[in-house]
């Protein structure tokens, strides 16, 4: 049977954010996605996490430090016009949502929508973690998505 995991996500990001997206874009392509770093991390990981400096938080450097400022901008305006809100209820697959239990409040409420508006669906908090629940927690993450891939619905 498919299943499917929608990881610290969200069907449509608010206004604030979506304006949030245009800032970033215009940013990336004016300076380059490595200077959008020092913003998202706070974003992204715990502070106690990113101080540790692990494997996840220099794989994260070492990507934004190579990325193409054209291709994350069209990314962001990809993200920025989406509105995903409507498929939500066609989902038939048992679905498993995580999320950072530190994530934003957006984020959060995000989730909580996912989880009532795709019939079946649960969801999963990993902690302590951000945006990027899966980096900062990957044991929890693999031991949950495990359980889920190979449970029941």
């Amino acid at each position: 049977m498919d299943r499917l995991l929608l990881l610290d996500t969200t069907p449509r990001y608010t206004d604030e954010m979506r304006q949030m997206w245009v800032e970033r874009a215009r940013q990336a392509r004016e300076q380059g996605v490595a200077s959008l770093l020092d913003s998202l991390l706070p974003v992204w990981f715990t502070p106690e996490f990113i101080s540790a400096e692990p494997p996840a938080v220099r794989y994260v450097r070492e990507c934004f430090a190579g990325d193409s400022g054209e291709g994350y901008a069209l990314a962001c305006d990809a993200l920025r016009t989406a509105d995903l809100r409507p498929l939500a209820p066609n989902i038939k697959a048992p679905t498993l949502i995580v999320c950072g239990d530190q994530e934003s409040p957006v984020f959060q409420e995000a989730a909580r929508w996912l989880e009532s508006n795709i019939r079946g669906a649960r969801l999963a908090f990993l902690s302590p973690a951000r945006h990027a629940s899966v980096l900062e927690q990957p044991a929890e993450f693999v031991r949950i998505a495990r359980d889920f891939l190979t449970g029941s619905p």
